[in-house]
């Protein structure tokens, strides 16, 4: 874990800003004012609670059921592993017309990324009319 790497917390995903090194602790704090320690035992090990993966590839942090730009992110359903961006088409003259415009995210796609809101802050904001 260093600066410029991103991190997906329990809140989303955020950028490092800075880390505070100690002996066997950092505290970490990211551009949208998260800040969260992590500890190391005797050998090395990460000791995490509060985050769930980081790397330096924004990409890599994100999962089905995600919303990129907007749209629902998807897992291809014979291939696991390959994710997709939907966004369906419905319309038309009676809505007979169906167009797929997907895309599938890559690392050659990461520039079309200009937000992202993850499925656990979807689910915080969500009113349930029954319970």
């Amino acid at each position: 874990m260093k600066i410029g790497d991103y991190v997906r917390t329990r809140k989303g995903i955020s950028k490092i800003t800075f880390i505070e090194d100690e002996i066997v602790r950092e505290i970490v704090y990211t551009d949208t004012k998260e800040v969260f320690e992590y500890y190391t035992d005797n050998k090395g090990k990460e000791i995490k609670d509060y985050w769930e993966k980081y790397s330096p590839n924004i990409i890599d942090l994100i999962e089905a059921g995600d919303y990129v730009n907007g749209k629902l992110v998807i897992e291809h359903a014979y291939q696991k592993g390959r994710l997709f961006v939907t966004n369906l088409y419905i319309g038309g003259k009676g809505f007979t017309t169906c167009e797929d415009y997907s895309w599938e995210l890559t690392k050659e796609n990461e520039d079309y990324i200009d937000s992202i809101l993850t499925k656990e802050q979807f689910e915080s904001m969500e009113y349930k009319v029954v319970e």
